[in-house]
Order: C-alpha cells, then structure tokens, then sequence
C-alpha cells in the first residue's frame, strides 16, 4: 500500500509545514506544497499523486503523536473506508459519539470530515470533481465532495478517535466569501453530484455539537504543547 502525503505551506505564523513534512517521512513519501491558494495547492498535489493512498495535512495541523501506529491503520485499511481521519482538536465538526454509528472501538462513521487532516482512497480521489480554482480558490468544502463521493462509491468515511491532531482554534479565510464561492463550484457542478454533496452538508449539521458542548473535545494547552515538536 503506497502512502503519499501532501502538506499545504501558506507561510503563516500558524503554519509549520517543514517540521510536519519531518515528521511524517519515516512513514510515507512527503510533499511541501508551495503557498498559493488551498484551490491551487489541492489541485497541485492531485497531479502528483500516483500511489494508493492519498494523505493530506494542513500546515498549521500537528498529526497525532502516535504516527506509528495510525500509518498502521491507513496500511490496513479496511476495505469499505474510502476516506479515514483522526480526530483532530480544534475543528467545527464534532458530534456526540453516541449519535454515530460505531465501526470498531473509537472509530465511528460520519458524513463529512475536516479537510485538516486525512486519507483517501485513490480511486475515490479519481473521482471527485476538480476544483475550478477561478470559482472557487479558497476550497472550503472540499472535504464534503471528498466524502460524498466516497459515500456514492460504496464507501464509509470514519474518524478514529484513537488518534489526535492538533488544530489552533478560528479560520484564516473569510467564511462568507468562501461559502458563496463553495456554492458557486457547486452551482458547476453536476446537478445530481451537486445535490449529494448540499444533502451530506445539511445532514452532516444535524447533532453538530456548538458552544459548552465542544469544551470535551478541547485539547488543555498543557497537553497542546506536547504536540509542538
């Protein structure tokens, strides 16, 4: 199983692209994606993938410390998981687990994932949509193509709660203009795949947790600072 990872560098005083490239090449082949917009750097790293698995990390995210054992996973990767993330502390999807369908022990199904960190099966990754970077270059939701697809493929896209990465809290980008951009990618589209992708949305924000609900899924600074390395 051929691992390739990507890891998007925007030069910000968040990002730390070359210590997470270091960290992940015992595990699998790595790639520093020149800064420009996440569109661009997507698009980028989809000319360059050739292997099997396609792992993506955002540079102002720390991977789990337990790389060893999760590239394990990604190895062995079960053969109805088409997308596969950790979890990951800050992000703004998070559930009650109890509402998810449960896979094995702390791996659980879920609609949609963060682009923040992730696995994707090549043949799912054939399959989505190019991002017409003219429409759409700050690529919010991407993610939610990604799993949609995986999802009308046959596939299930989990989150493994064995594993966490680290995430500051807040968003770089503008969220209005990213999401009148989304829409008009999405207006581009397909219309049956343009449908899918606005239902997994819709239904992916049913139980999303928000305020005091999220404080169990906070990493204590203390233990942030673990994940600086």
């Amino acid at each position: 199983m051929k691992i390739e990872a990507f890891v998007n560098d925007w030069h910000d005083e968040k990002d730390h692209a070359a210590a997470t490239a270091r960290l992940l090449a015992p595990y699998c082949e790595v790639t520093v994606l020149e800064p420009c917009s996440l569109s661009e750097q997507w698009e980028s790293a989809r000319r360059k993938f050739t292997g099997d698995i396609f792992f993506w990390c955002m540079s102002d995210v720390w991977p789990p410390i337990d790389l060893d054992r999760m590239f394990n996973v990604i190895r062995t990767l079960r053969a109805d998981i088409g997308v596969y993330a950790p979890q990951v502390c800050w992000n703004s999807w998070q559930w009650d687990l109890e509402s998810l369908p449960k896979i094995q022990e702390s791996v659980y199904e879920v609609l949609n994932t963060e682009i923040l960190c992730l696995a994707i099966r090549a043949d799912v990754l054939a399959s989505v949509p190019h991002v017409d970077i003219a429409l759409h270059p700050t690529g919010v939701g991407i993610d939610l193509v990604v799993c949609t697809i995986a999802k009308r493929l046959g596939y299930k896209t989990v989150r493994d709660y064995r594993f966490i990465a680290a995430h500051p809290e807040g968003t770089s980008y503008n969220k209005e203009i990213a999401t009148f951009e989304m829409e008009r990618w999405f207006d581009s589209l397909n219309p049956e795949i343009a449908k899918a992708i606005r239902d997994t949305n819709t239904q992916s924000r049913i139980g999303v947790l928000t305020g005091n609900a999220l404080t169990q899924f906070r990493m204590p600074e203390e233990r942030l600072k673990k994940w600086i390395r």
